[in-house]
């Protein structure tokens, strides 16, 4: 109020005025939290600059009149996306908070054995190999993630000579299955393998764990048989061939040496007779045959003529032995030739000679000894013998055993020779003469 003085004449009155400085003050924008960029409330006192950022947001609050500048911000909405993630796998992180109207991204990991099945969520959003990209966030949401649990397929395979049962199986991840090989009729199971691995107990194949897709692999091989062949003394038995696959045929040869024959053929167990050959065929088991062999014997048999003997009559000789007779003349005869059975043939024409040893040769077959013989003829003179008989006429000539065994004696040598060596030729001309006259 401003009180002027007693007023006598026109005056004036008059004022200046000085500005007041406003600071800058930040309005209730500041500090606040926005979804989108704050437009309103910015300053309370001053002049609001313009917004910058996306969020959170600064701007000023500029002063009036040389007032102060007030710096202001303003955050913006976030939301927590959190994650769930079923068996089998992981997603991380496990949460996020995320800006309003911001995307974000998290990983999606599948266990060993495991794939990934689906992702989703109320967030919305898009996998890409094991990210997993969120749409713009506008609100708390969720983030989900299903695994399966891997499988294979194995595979199955078998070679000529037998199945595999089945021929494959769908196997989770980490599990075995079993498979069944059967060999055809006359075929074994060889091996068994794969990359699967595993284990065989008689006809269960087992595989290890499988971790990949893999196969199992059968192989069979043709059963073969044994043809055991054993010879006794005295030959050999020869089975082509000794080993004989299935259904096959092996043909046995049996041979005696020279001079034996087969005595008995055993074909597993039973007679077979006295073979010499012998075929297995269609073999679906192992095979023996065993051969016994025996010496050949022969008959030797003798020919004895008129005036004697020979003993044995006949003998039975092993082959390749020899034999011996004792050849024998008569009363009143002697051995004129003996030969056969590949002895030495001998020949006589001595009459003192009435046993001789005959060997033969080495048999090999069966084979007759022959002997001869011939009479003895003496002549019987008394006188010019001195025995006191008298004269008689130079062709009375007789036959008289006593006195050629008186005048001869019986004693002979093999050679048919009497012993001392000489030889009464004037008896054996004697004997010879009586005997032409005798004929009529």
């Amino acid at each position: 109020t401003y009180t002027t003085n007693a007023i006598t004449a026109p005056c004036t009155v008059s004022a200046s005025f000085l500005l007041i400085p406003i600071n800058g003050v930040c309005g209730i924008s500041s500090g606040a939290t926005f979804p989108t960029i704050p437009t309103t409330d910015l300053c309370d006192a001053g002049t609001a600059t313009a917004v910058s950022g996306a969020g959170p947001w600064t701007w000023s609050c500029t002063g009036l009149y040389g007032g102060t500048t007030a710096d202001c911000s303003a955050n913006i909405q976030t939301y927590t996306v959190s994650t769930s993630a079923g068996e089998g796998g992981t997603i991380t992180p496990a949460s996020r908070l995320v800006s309003h109207g911001s995307a974000t991204t998290f990983t999606v990991a599948p266990d060993a054995g495991y794939s990934i099945g689906a992702a989703g969520g109320t967030c919305g959003g898009t996998l890409d190999g094991t990210t997993y990209t969120t749409n713009a966030i506008t609100a708390p949401c969720t983030v989900t993630a299903t695994f399966t649990l891997n499988s294979y397929t194995v595979t199955a395979t078998a070679g000529t000579g037998g199945t595999i049962d089945p021929p494959s199986a769908v196997v989770n991840h980490g599990a075995a299955t079993a498979f069944t090989v059967t060999p055809l009729t006359g075929y074994s199971i060889g091996t068994v393998g794969g990359t699967c691995g595993g284990t065989l107990a008689g006809s269960t194949y087992t595989t290890n764990a499988i971790t990949a897709p893999c196969t199992v692999d059968a192989a069979f091989t043709l059963n073969t048989y044994t043809v055991t062949a054993t010879a006794g003394s005295g030959g050999t038995v020869v089975c082509v061939p000794p080993t004989v696959d299935y259904g096959g045929s092996s043909a046995c040869t049996i041979t005696p040496e020279t001079g034996y024959h087969v005595l008995n053929v055993v074909v597993d167990g039973l007679s077979a007779g006295a073979v010499t050959s012998y075929a297995f065929t269609g073999v679906t088991a192992d095979h023996s045959l065993a051969a016994s062999f025996a010496i050949n014997t022969y008959t030797v048999s003798t020919s004895a003529g008129e005036g004697g003997t020979i003993m044995p009559a006949s003998q039975l000789v092993n082959h390749g032995s020899a034999a011996n007779f004792t050849v024998n003349a008569g009363a009143g005869s002697f051995i004129t030739s003996i030969s056969g059975c590949g002895g030495t043939t001998f020949t006589n024409t001595d009459i003192s000679v009435t046993t001789y040893e005959y060997a033969t040769g080495v048999i090999t077959g069966d084979c007759t000894v022959t002997a001869s013989y011939e009479i003895a003829a003496l002549p019987l003179i008394g006188a010019t013998q001195g025995i006191g008989m008298g004269s008689l006429s130079a062709t009375a000539f007789l036959f008289n055993p006593a006195l050629y065994r008186m005048l001869y004696g019986r004693r002979t040598r093999k050679d048919g020779r009497r012993p001392g060596g000489r030889t009464d030729r004037r008896g054996q001309e004697g004997m010879r003469t009586a005997q032409r006259e005798r004929e009529p």
